[in-house]
C-alpha cells in the first residue's frame, strides 16, 4: 500500500513535469514547486522505510522470555514508537494523497485519461 502510494506520486510527478496547465493557482504552483525541491522524495519515503527497526523490535519482542523491569521498559519504548511512527505514516499517507490529487487537477485532462495515474 505505502509503495503504491509513493509509485503514483513519483509517476504523476513526471507526467506533471511534461503536461503542467498554464492556469495553475498561485497555492497550487507554491505547493507544487515544493515537490522539486532537494529532498522531498527521500522526506516522504524515510518513514515508510523503518522495516529493519520494525524487524529488530518483533525479533526482541518474540524472542524475549524474562519480563524483568529493563525489558518492560524497553518494551515500553518500542511501543511509543511505534505508535508514533504509526500516526506519522497515516499522516504522511494522507498528505501525499492529497499532493496527487493537487497533481491531477494540474495535469492536463487528455494526459490523465491517456496514463490513468489517477485512478482509485
Amino acid at each position: 500500500m505505502n509503495s503504491l502510494i509513493i509509485t503514483k506520486f513519483k509517476k504523476g510527478l513526471s507526467i506533471l513535469t511534461k503536461n503542467l496547465k498554464t492556469n495553475i493557482s498561485e497555492f497550487d504552483g507554491k505547493r507544487i514547486s515544493a515537490f522539486y525541491q532537494p529532498g522531498f522524495i527521500d522526506n516522504i519515503e524515510t518513514p515508510l522505510q523503518n522495516q529493519k527497526k520494525i524487524e529488530f523490535i518483533t525479533n526482541f519482542k518474540q524472542n524475549l522470555v524474562h519480563y524483568n523491569s529493563y525489558n518492560l521498559d524497553q518494551l515500553n519504548c518500542y511501543l511509543k514508537y511505534l505508535l508514533e511512527l504509526n500516526i506519522d505514516i497515516k499522516n504522511l499517507i494522507s498528505s501525499v494523497r492529497k499532493d496527487i490529487k493537487l497533481m491531477s487537477k494540474n495535469i492536463v485532462l487528455k494526459r490523465r485519461i491517456i496514463f490513468g495515474i489517477f485512478n482509485k
